[in-house]
């Protein structure tokens, strides 16, 4: 017993140090000697999570709430399990169970936030209300809460609710991006951005002006490309890491030809070395292009907001139409037509009003450029912000997000400039939750992990 005691305390340790793969492997060994040691089981359960291993964390929390002396966050974990995995209805009794014996405001609002996702937004905003008089500067909860009412256009109720969430003392990151959502959803883009900017890549105002001026002084076109058709049509792009790029852009370049037959494809990556070759695709393939970049010390930020760099360069020499996409994503429909029946605009955006956090108020799973003026004032706006940060190595998750929003904000707010469209488009453009029928884009972003291949 004491060898398991001193080998919890070493993982213990090594997790207080940062080091979680040693942490795991530790708790790993300790399963191999006991393997109904809760601990371990909660740890190993949690890494699962992560890895979005959902069925194996499942079974491993189930496990560790039956031992003895198993800590009561396990089942709070195995409520995000659950959750993770699609089976909100089990996550949903988790959580009540662990809030009997647990109650606590970032617990009511995990639970809130699954209530909202299974439709029962009343007990929704009673807990949240409740969470609210017992910690009333808390500010997630008042965020939340100001979502449901404007979901119900109590706009005036929800407005009291922002003007409190701003006016927070909190410092933390969570806090500070909530902040900013709330400037917005007041009308307050300035103060949402300067609020954020001390967490996240933020340029707004007489910044994003210069970033955008500097960009236009330094654009570099160094891509290389094969091609199995020549570029005529509306151009789908997307893009991602070379083992992405292998794994997910066959199943997504069939279902464009299959769904969308009237679009050229046009598939992206960065590749470390020059001496390094592109990942080979399956040579039955439709048509389709295949375009990457060298950069040494690329990262996910960098593949991620990559194909918003590509974009403007695409649109600028095209002029033609660009859908951009997630490579870890299928079409379900035809894109193209389904585009087609919305009302003229510049930009289309999944733009995510019910999000209560600044970085993910746009989708940056889907966007759509015509072939206008103000669609390449918008996307040179975006392509500017990220190659800002990226000159300065200081480029950070969910800077693609905070690009197309602040290019939303600053473009349409600027004055003496024409006019610019950018149209909302409806959630079922972008499915990452059920993968309904009548979806448009299927993607594995979000909650549900897998996605359906054919």
């Amino acid at each position: 017993m004491s060898s398991i005691n001193n080998a919890i305390e070493k993982a213990i340790r090594k997790h207080s140090q940062g080091d979680e793969n040693s942490a795991a492997e530790i708790f790993r060994e300790i399963l191999e000697t006991n393997s109904n040691q809760p601990l371990a089981l909660e740890y190993i359960g949690i890494q699962e999570i992560k890895k979005r291993n959902y069925s194996s964390a499942i079974n491993l929390l189930e496990k560790a709430i039956k031992q003895k002396n198993c800590r009561i966050s396990a089942l709070f974990q195995l409520g995000h399990a659950y959750r993770d995995n699609g089976e909100l209805s089990k996550a949903e009794k988790i959580y009540e169970k662990y809030l009997l014996t647990n109650p606590g405001p970032n617990a009511n609002v995990t639970y809130a936030d699954l209530l909202l996702d299974i439709g029962k937004a009343e007990a929704a905003k009673k807990i949240l209300s409740g969470t609210i008089k017992k910690n009333p500067d808390f500010i997630k909860a008042l965020c939340m809460l100001a979502k449901i009412y404007e979901k119900e256009k109590n706009y005036s109720e929800a407005n009291k609710l922002q003007k409190i969430a701003v006016t927070s003392n909190h410092k933390d990151r969570e806090s500070l991006l909530i902040k900013g959502s709330a400037f917005l959803d007041l009308n307050q883009p300035e103060k949402a951005f300067k609020t954020v900017k001390v967490c996240t890549n933020s340029l707004y105002g007489e910044e994003l002006n210069n970033a955008i001026k500097e960009f236009n002084l330094s654009k570099e076109d160094k891509i290389n490309s094969i091609t199995t058709k020549p570029i005529l049509k509306p151009i789908v792009l997307a893009c991602g890491d070379p083992l992405y790029v292998k794994k997910y852009a066959p199943g997504l370049i069939k279902s464009i030809a299959k769904k969308s037959p009237d679009t050229e494809i046009l598939i992206h990556t960065i590749i470390p070395k020059s001496d390094i070759p592109p990942p080979k695709l399956n040579n039955s393939l439709p048509n389709y292009s295949f375009t990457w970049r060298y950069h040494q010390n690329a990262g996910p930020a960098t593949f991620a907001a990559e194909r918003f760099i590509q974009a403007e360069k695409l649109l600028r020499k095209s002029l033609r139409q660009i859908i951009i996409i997630d490579i870890d994503s299928i079409l379900n429909l035809d894109i193209l037509s389904e585009i087609k029946k919305l009302p003229t605009h510049d930009v289309a955006m999944r733009y995510r009003n019910e999000e209560i956090f600044i970085n993910q108020r746009v989708a940056a799973g889907y966007l759509s450029l015509s072939p206008t003026r103000n669609a390449q004032n918008f996307i040179n706006s975006v392509a500017a912000y990220i190659v800002h940060f990226q000159k300065r190595s200081k480029d950070e998750w969910f800077i693609d997000q905070m690009a197309l929003l602040a290019s939303r904000y600053f473009l349409i707010n600027k004055k003496n400039t024409e006019k610019m469209t950018i149209l909302d488009v409806p959630d079922h453009f972008l499915d990452w939750k059920h993968y309904n029928k009548n979806s448009i884009l299927w993607t594995t972003k979000g909650k549900s992990k897998s996605l359906p291949m054919e």
